[in-house]
């Protein structure tokens, strides 16, 4: 159901438990070590995934049609759209086009490098490419995966009823709501599909199954992380409110890497329980990467 030793990719290994700490304490510990080794990924991935989130702002802004008082006073919104007129159509979409296509990969190669300081192991700078580039096909898939999904469930989330009636509203309303649910397993899948793909050699089909299972497995654990992840968008939006240029500071600095960061070190350990725990033994030591 999992998987087991033969598809760990190669690497250094699983550390074993020391026992000597609290995850809560080990948590702060690390991030305070790798805290500046959070930015520079963060940068990189920033870079790539820039056309993808310019669209999906635009995207947002036109569909809950926002006042033009509210994009003023709000930087990230004002230069999205800034960028999307200023720069030629047939540039943006050849931009947007090579931004969907790696967005997946860059997002397995940031995933690589906070899971391994979740398990206090060393990440290159360069390892974000390099891993980028050795799960190419899979994360290709799952970003594309992870851009309908995400999408479409904005795109619901504006779907008026108040205008149908009878079995039209019902239908419809069915799948708004349904929307919800959906996507709220997905994202509780994510925790886990792409902390797979860097550690083990499986189908695309195999990593969305066992990511589904431990939708269920980790329950407790999901619900924590967004929890803390709500607390980090939180404290975000308190900087913002004292100076509104933090949305694009920090959108560039340090968000994406700090929410991988917080959902890897979470959300590992089940994987770890599940999936390599039975690797590890003393005639077999684990390679895992």
């Amino acid at each position: 159901m999992f998987g087991s030793g033969r598809f760990i990719k190669e690497g250094r290994g699983v550390e074993r438990d020391t026992g000597k700490k609290s995850s809560f304490t080990l948590f702060f510990e690390i991030l305070g070590r790798k805290f500046l080794r959070l930015i520079p990924f963060n940068v990189i991935y920033f870079i790539f995934v820039l056309p993808l989130l310019v669209l999906l702002i635009v995207y947002t802004v036109n569909i809950f049609n926002f006042t033009d008082e509210i994009i003023a006073s709000t930087p990230i919104f004002k230069y999205s759209l800034k960028l999307a007129i200023l720069i030629p159509q047939p540039v943006s979409l050849i931009l947007l086009g090579i931004s969907a296509v790696c967005f997946g990969p860059i997002t397995a190669g940031l995933i690589y490098t906070v899971r391994n300081f979740s398990r206090e192991e060393h990440a290159w700078f360069s390892d974000i490419f390099d891993h980028a580039k050795n799960n190419f096909k899979q994360a290709f898939v799952l970003g594309i995966i992870d851009i309908i999904v995400f999408s479409s469930f904005i795109l619901y989330t504006r779907l008026d009823l108040s205008s149908l009636e009878g079995s039209t509203r019902l239908f419809y309303g069915i799948f708004k709501y349904t929307s919800y649910v959906c996507v709220t397993l997905y994202t509780f899948m994510r925790f886990y599909s792409y902390i797979i793909l860097v550690t083990f050699d499986m189908k695309v089909s195999e990593i969305l199954k066992n990511s589904l299972i431990f939708a269920f497995l980790g329950l407790g654990r999901n619900i924590l992380t967004i929890i803390c992840l709500c607390f980090m968008i939180l404290f975000m939006f308190l900087l913002i409110l004292m100076a509104p240029v933090f949305d694009v500071i920090l959108l560039i600095l340090i968000a994406f890497s700090f929410a991988s960061f917080i959902q890897t070190y979470i959300t590992y350990p089940v994987i770890k329980k599940y999936m390599l725990q039975d690797a590890i033994t003393p005639s077999s030591p684990s390679t895992g990467d």
